[in-house]
């Protein structure tokens, strides 16, 4: 549905100008029937129209075709605009404008004509300045134009956003690239604060201009993304080295559990072999109460030589086990240099000590055992001897 402005522009347009300012238009035009069409909408803003020898025209109608004087007045249209930095100046930080036009370069917002690329650069500065005031701490107008403040640590900058028709002819960024960064710095916070830090070293390097983080977008930009690739990078490794820590932390446990169990073996098998011996009758007055005390101290023997040391044993070699496939895990890595380094003290240092003591262990628990054999053998070695005889001849009775 056209409006007032429609017929205005239709008028201007089949003026071939004379003169034109910020508040009027004066130039001429043949009348046509449609040209008369678009005065009678627009009446109250024309100053006066009249023929070539200055004379007044009455009806319109009667002279078409005719070439006449046509005067304007622009002030009643607050959505027309003389020139582009008129337009800037009014709509300076956001668009809230339904439908205008800007003469300087013949432009009517609801036609379906492709926009100059100087308005599309205007829609995407307004996304620059969406995402600026987005990412600024503080924001203070002064007379009707905005300045941004940022601040990180010792370092602060303010931002006025001035531009002008120039800078939007020069702008290079495209509206696609910003939708990307203001989708970034909207995930996550972390990459708000590296964008602001970025955009602060740039500025206060060369100056904290409008202008100036226009011409150095890109760079801004390119280190943002630099900081956030280094950033996710020591992230990540601090992450691995936190797991190879745990993890690192959790094999010293084995091998502390591991040491502790064969502590108490060290010191538990010969006390469970001496209170053995303890009990035996030197006498040789008891015999089988001997005879079952070297029963459970052969039992003894067979319990901690097949079942606890093996146990032992295996879980050593699972701890091996585990260690070599951490260290194919993260051979390739040089970051992880310190880390190998400790894993393979633990496998060279750690691991072989309590194989030491494992052999250790089963040498004395042999040790052991043959006493205990040695000392029931010399207590009863005569009744052994008659029970020996015996035996044979029981044998022999049998077989004859």
């Amino acid at each position: 549905m056209q409006d007032k402005l429609d017929f205005f522009v239709y008028v201007i347009r089949h003026l071939s100008i004379v003169e034109i300012d910020e508040i009027s238009i004066k130039g001429k035009a043949i009348l046509t029937k449609e040209l008369v069409e678009n005065l009678s909408k627009v009446k109250e803003e024309i100053e006066d129209i009249y023929d070539s020898t200055n004379s007044n025209i009455g009806n319109l109608e009667d002279r078409i075709g005719d070439n006449i004087n046509i005067e304007l007045r622009t002030g009643g249209f607050p959505n027309y605009f003389y020139k582009f930095n008129d337009f800037i100046n009014s709509q300076k930080y956001q668009n809230n404008l339904n439908k205008f036009y800007i003469k300087e370069i013949d432009y009517l917002s609801d036609e379906t004509s492709i926009a100059p690329s100087i308005l599309e650069n205007y829609k995407t500065n307004l996304l620059l300045i969406e995402i600026l005031m987005f990412c600024s701490d503080y924001q203070k107008s002064v007379s009707n134009e905005i300045e941004l403040f940022f601040y990180r640590f010792d370092k602060g900058i303010t931002l006025k956003l001035n531009y002008n028709k120039e800078d939007l002819e020069n702008f290079n960024i495209k509206n696609s690239d910003l939708i990307s960064i203001n989708t970034q710095i909207n995930e996550t916070e972390d990459k708000k604060q590296l964008f602001i830090n970025e955009l602060i070293n740039e500025l206060s390097k060369n100056g904290s201009t409008y202008k100036h983080l226009i011409q150095n977008w890109f760079t801004i930009i390119d280190n943002f993304g630099k900081s956030y690739r280094l950033f996710i990078s020591e992230f990540s490794f601090e992450k691995i080295k936190s797991a190879s820590i745990e993890y690192f932390q959790k094999i010293n446990d084995r091998i502390y559990d591991t040491l502790n169990k064969l502590s108490g073996y060290i010191f538990g098998i010969p006390i469970g072999y001496i209170f053995l011996l303890n009990n035996f009758d030197f006498k040789g007055e008891h015999f089988i109460k001997d005879s079952a005390l070297l029963v459970l101290g052969i039992s003894f023997f067979i319990l901690v030589w097949f079942i606890f040391l093996n146990n032992i044993e295996n879980a050593i070699k699972s701890i091996e086990l585990d260690i070599q496939r951490f260290k194919d895990r993260i051979k390739n890595d040089s970051t992880l240099g310190e880390i190998m380094s400790e894993i393979q003290n633990i496998e060279s240092i750690d691991i072989k000590k309590q194989k030491r003591k494992l052999w250790i262990i089963r040498i004395v628990t042999i040790l052991i055992l043959v006493v205990t054999i040695s000392s029931y053998i010399f207590i009863y070695n005569c009744k052994l001897v008659c029970l020996y005889c015996c035996y044979l001849k029981l044998i022999q009775n049998f077989i004859s």
